[in-house]
């Protein structure tokens, strides 16, 4: 039994809809507002954007174009209908009133200046101010088109005309014979340096076309030119511009004159602006002249002296161009001497640096300047006092040689200026190249700085691997490393263990590889004779020069036993060095003019083993061939041999062949007159006999 109150029989029960009893806020029959859509929506809550559906649209009417039953002509296309030119039978069209605008001569667009023109500064009639009293500055009636009138209307006439060839040589002709000669003229007044800077910079622009060069190309004209560029010669005193741009910008038409006309050149020559440039080159190291002048005076200069002879020897000689050149060069580089022919940068702090790029410029105009003056120096001899100059400026150039520019293409045409100017040295100059004290990090051979010989066989072997234009790039570094190894010993050891060391690899052909010997191997056999005879001279002067007559007697260069050591060398084929010995007249035996010592045996053991079975021919061990005569009879072979001489006498006949012989001199000539020579050296000392 339970402790529970008695309740009755009544218990709770779950009501079967809502009770405004049990809530707190008013009664169900209040409803909410509510929040989606945005038809009555609760204002209390926020409402994002939204777009109704609004109502469908009206039907677009359908397509009423003709269907295809109509039929479209086939001469009508896509650009319009295709047929013959037709005429309507309508009435004649009425013709066209004439224009009443003025035509092209009804104006006077000269009278128009300040409208139409450009004018110059003008001043009004008021009191005269106290700063300007020497101003020179033209007034507006200064430039006078009135004279170009005519000629302009005719050149306007032909251009209008629409013929392209007539218009060109209309407009040609008036810029080469009018507006030329108008700047000049104009030139020639006192000016301001704005405006002459303005008349240069057209004389610049016309000067570009060899067409237009007349006006230019006239003694009045190039004397204007040299005036304005501060180098015209005079008894005395030259006049300075201050206004360096009006310099440059004159020196620019000059060498832009210069360079396209033969006249001009004449002119120039004969007026001596090389005087006026020698007397400027003498200010180098004054700090008033900026690079571009001191670069442009520098290439106009040797414009002068590469296409004119007589300017060439005139700086060469008269003008003492040679020791001018290398003091600018020495100031340009900023050399210190440390010994009689020992250089190095003023600032030790730019020792490895590469040079500057305005540095490297007017170096290399230098370089060519020095290289056109000095063309036939190697030719000559040369007294003590050139010999200095040569040396000290051989010193300058290995300095060159061992720097760097900012590049590697900088660097290279660097070096290639400074390698084609050592060639016109003479060649007992050179040794200054190996004069440099041995340092730390410096290539020794035999107590001596290889650094400079070094450095030109490296020059030499990057143009060995460009393979383009060999004449032009490569014979310069050949014929200097050819020339100084026949003066010095060193070079020539040095030169040789480098390209030619000791033969090890007998199994390859010589031209086969990328090492130098093989390199120059295959130059041998190259298209250019040139280039062919420069790389056979420096494998020949490498081995000494020197041709035995044992082997010349045989009538042919054997590899195996030359002490050219044309075995040892193996890539020396033997037609090529036939016909080396025979150009140099050393067909009789003997040696070159060079400096040598005694033969030294270098051959390798490896060498020496595979001599017996190296083919002279292609310098190389190959395997033994069959005896094609192995077989054969007597008879058989007699009949080959005559096969073989019937060969060689219908070549003969037919000129393809010539039976040739060593002369007196070495060199090799007819047969038929060197024997003739024979008989008339024997019969008359046949005669002598008979009269004693």
């Amino acid at each position: 039994m339970t402790t529970d109150p008695w309740v009755g029989t009544w218990r709770p029960q779950k009501p079967l809809r809502p009770i405004g009893a049990q809530y707190t806020g008013p009664g169900p029959k209040y409803g909410l507002p509510s929040a989606t859509g945005i038809i009555k929506h609760d204002p209390t809550k926020n409402k994002a954007p939204a777009y109704s559906f609004g109502i469908q649209h009206v039907r677009y009417n359908t397509d009423s174009s003709p269907g295809p039953k109509y039929f479209v002509s086939s001469k009508m296309t896509r650009m319009g209908k295709d047929a013959f030119p037709a005429f309507t039978m309508c009435f004649r069209s009425k013709e066209p009133k004439k224009a009443k605008t003025p035509g092209p001569a009804t104006y006077f667009p000269e009278k128009a200046i300040k409208c139409s023109y450009n004018t110059p500064p003008a001043y009004t009639m008021g009191s005269k101010t106290e700063h300007f009293e020497m101003d020179s500055v033209p007034g507006s009636q200064a430039l006078h088109l009135t004279a170009m009138k005519m000629d302009l209307n005719a050149v306007i006439e032909t251009v209008e005309a629409g013929y392209q060839d007539a218009a060109m040589m209309a407009l040609q002709a008036f810029n080469k014979e009018r507006l030329g000669k108008l700047v000049i003229r104009f030139l020639e007044r006192d000016l301001q340096p704005s405006c002459q800077l303005a008349c240069l910079e057209t004389i610049r622009i016309l000067s570009r076309d060899k067409n237009c060069l007349e006006p230019f190309a006239t003694p009045q004209a190039i004397q204007t030119l040299g005036r304005h560029a501060g180098i015209k010669h005079s008894e005395g005193v030259t006049s300075e511009i201050p206004d360096l741009e009006v310099i440059v910008e004159a020196l620019k038409c000059l060498c832009n004159i210069v360079f396209n006309s033969p006249s001009a050149q004449e002119v120039g020559a004969e007026l001596r602006l090389i005087v006026g440039l020698t007397e400027r080159l003498k200010l180098y190291n004054d700090r008033h002249w900026s690079h571009e002048v001191r670069f442009f005076d520098l290439r106009l200069t040797f414009l002068f002296t590469a296409l004119r002879v007589d300017v060439r020897g005139q700086l060469a000689h008269e003008l003492r161009g040679i020791s001018l050149l290398s003091d600018a060069l020495e100031s340009t580089l900023g050399l210190r001497w440390l010994d009689t022919f020992e250089v190095a940068r003023a600032d030790k702090g730019d020792d490895g640096l590469p040079l500057p790029r305005q540095e490297t410029e007017r170096t290399m105009e230098i370089l060519k300047i020095l290289f056109n003056i000095t063309f036939d120096t190697s030719r000559r001899d040369v007294d003590e006092e050139e010999a200095a100059l040569y040396r000290h400026l051989c010193a300058i150039l290995r300095f060159c040689l061992m720097s760097k520019a900012d590049g590697e293409e900088r660097t290279e045409e660097f070096h290639s200026h400074t390698v084609n100017l050592l060639g016109n040295l003479p060649l007992m100059c050179l040794d200054v190249l190996l004069t440099p004290k041995v340092q730390q990090g410096s290539i020794e051979y035999m107590g001596v700085n290889m650094d400079a010989v070094s450095m030109l066989l490296d020059f030499m072997d990057r143009r060995l691997n460009r393979e383009h234009k060999l004449k032009e790039t490569l014979t310069p570094s050949l014929n200097l490393l050819t020339e100084s190894a026949r003066v010095h010993r060193e070079t020539r050891k040095f030169l040789r263990m480098k390209i030619l060391p000791p033969l090890r690899d007998v199994k390859n052909r010589p031209e086969v590889g990328n090492s130098l010997r093989n390199k120059l191997v295959r130059l041998m056999t190259h298209i250019d004779t040139d280039v062919k005879h420069c790389a056979a001279e420096l494998l020949f002067v490498l081995c000494k020069e020197s041709v035995p007559c044992s082997v010349i007697r045989n009538e042919a260069i054997d590899s195996r036993t030359c002490q050219i050591k044309f075995s040892r060398l193996k890539e020396l084929l033997c037609w090529v060095a036939a016909g080396l010995l025979a150009a140099r007249g050393l067909m009789c035996g003997g040696r070159g003019k060079g400096r040598y010592s005694e033969d030294e045996d270098t051959d390798t053991e490896e060498y020496r083993e595979a001599k017996p079975n190296i083919n002279p021919i292609t310098g190389r061990v190959e395997e033994k061939l069959p005896n094609p005569m192995e077989g054969m009879t007597e008879e058989q072979k007699e009949n080959e041999a005559m096969k073989l001489v019937n060969m060689f006498d219908k070549m003969s006949r037919d000129q393809v062949i010539q039976p040739m012989a060593v002369g007196p001199d070495g060199k090799l000539a007819n047969l038929e007159s060197a024997v003739q020579r024979l008989s008339e050296q024997r019969s008359s000392s046949g005669s002598d006999s008979d009269d004693d």
